[in-house]
């Protein structure tokens, strides 16, 4: 992120941050991010809301249930439910998080911290961790799809896993992607398809 100044005729100056605006879609849920510290969540059935958080929003992320936002310092969970309708997402907890990315597949929150996915419940208690060794590099980027979870790191490996059982499962072997390591900085995210047959960065 960085920091724009902007001069009026007055004399006045404001400092505005950058904010990187974030869009999803899971389930029946899409999730598009207004401003630093609001998201429009809807339904396939029609339902909408307005999600006011009380963090700087730099991070997104939705399941059937839940909406989950983060900024690198702070993290906070939001419940929305099907049969909420049009209600305001009600906040059920907020906690410390310094990690890089985060995805959320019912109640478990994956969050990248250092060389590990940590497997978290809503309140970021960590239950589980995975691993990544010196030369598979740090996980930088995660997405959840069903089923799968991708996971992306600065070395330009890239890792599926199942994550259906108690402990996640890998598939197959690790993908390199070669050019990660030397663009890493202009992919934001990765997304993997419900069947894990496709991943894109983008």
């Amino acid at each position: 992120q960085g920091l724009l100044v902007a001069a009026s005729p007055n004399g006045q100056a404001s400092l505005l941050s950058e904010t990187v605006l974030h869009r999803l879609l899971c389930c029946d849920v899409g999730a598009i991010q207004l401003s630093t510290d609001s998201v429009r969540v809807e339904r396939q059935s029609g339902a909408s809301a307005l999600l006011a958080a009380d963090i700087s929003i730099r991070g997104l992320a939705v399941s059937s249930r839940h909406v989950l936002v983060w900024n690198g310092q702070k993290a906070q969970v939001f419940e929305w439910s099907y049969d909420m309708g049009d209600s305001k997402p009600l906040p059920i907890a907020i906690f410390s998080s310094t990690a890089r990315a985060m995805a959320l597949r019912d109640e478990t929150i994956y969050r990248a911290s250092n060389n590990v996915v940590e497997l978290c419940n809503l309140n970021g208690i960590v239950r589980q961790k995975m691993t990544f060794s010196e030369g598979e590099g740090s996980p930088t980027h995660l997405d959840v799809n069903g089923q799968f979870l991708a996971v992306a790191t600065d070395a330009g490996l890239i890792k599926l896993f199942k994550v259906t059982r108690r402990e996640p499962k890998q598939l197959g072997s690790p993908g390199h992607f070669n050019l990660w390591a030397h663009a890493q900085n202009l992919v934001p995210s990765i997304s993997i398809s419900a069947q894990s047959k496709l991943i894109c960065c983008k």
